[in-house]
């Protein structure tokens, strides 16, 4: 008895651990996003406790940039998409796909820019864009272009919050986001507030076509 509650105690913290989370900074480094990988622990708080711990040494404090933490399931595949072929051409050179949507890669002035393609609603919810936003993000994008069509009529009802929770994301990555659409036939003043000053920014942007999309972003 005393062997098997030993081994019981031995093998209760692998039992639990079905998740891990992953520390990584992101800072500016000549134009572009450098991000560096800090540590993998078994609890958010712990993440969050390193975070504490290291963010007022001088190699972080004289280096502006955030820290983000990721959970991920243990023994799960986080990688599901496809790569299709290669496509001739300077501009379009790749693009991956799920049961849901395709990711086209644009290459514009040497600089790799998603485009999200789907005939269904790709974002019904902000954990579905924060959703996309990890996905593309940890394959390397940092510019990324979504279609209104793609994305639930209640993101442009700021009164649901899903706008702001979804891009607030995008800005603190700091990966930048063109929605391509017809937004004249919003009539809310506070959305259209919004987004002339999102335009005027530059962040995050709301246009009329893929090609000003890749001007903006490029």
């Amino acid at each position: 008895m005393e062997t098997a509650n030993l081994r019981a105690e031995l093998f209760q913290p692998i039992i639990r651990m079905n998740k891990v989370f992953i520390l990584q900074y992101t800072y500016d480094k000549d134009g572009r996003d450098e991000t560096k990988f800090i540590g993998v622990y078994s609890t958010e708080a712990e993440a969050q406790a390193a975070i504490n711990r290291l963010k007022e040494q001088n190699i972080f404090s004289n280096q502006p940039g955030c820290f983000f933490i990721n959970g991920y399931e243990v023994d799960k595949d986080q990688w599901t998409e496809e790569f299709a072929a290669m496509k001739n051409g300077n501009e379009k050179i790749a693009e991956a796909s799920n049961s849901n949507r395709k990711i086209e890669t644009h290459i514009m002035n040497n600089i790799d820019i998603a485009e999200v393609v789907s005939s269904a609603v790709v974002i019904k919810t902000a954990e579905d864009g924060l959703d996309l936003l990890g996905s593309l993000y940890y394959q390397g994008f940092d510019r990324i272009i979504l279609h209104e069509q793609n994305i639930t009529p209640a993101f442009f009802d700021l009164k649901t919050g899903i706008a702001g929770e979804v891009l607030q994301k995008f800005s603190t990555y700091r990966v930048r986001l063109a929605i391509v659409g017809d937004f004249t036939k919003y009539s809310s003043k506070s959305l259209q507030d919004f987004i002339f000053e999102s335009n005027k920014a530059g962040h995050i942007v709301f246009v009329n076509s893929t090609a000003e999309a890749l001007d903006r972003l490029s």
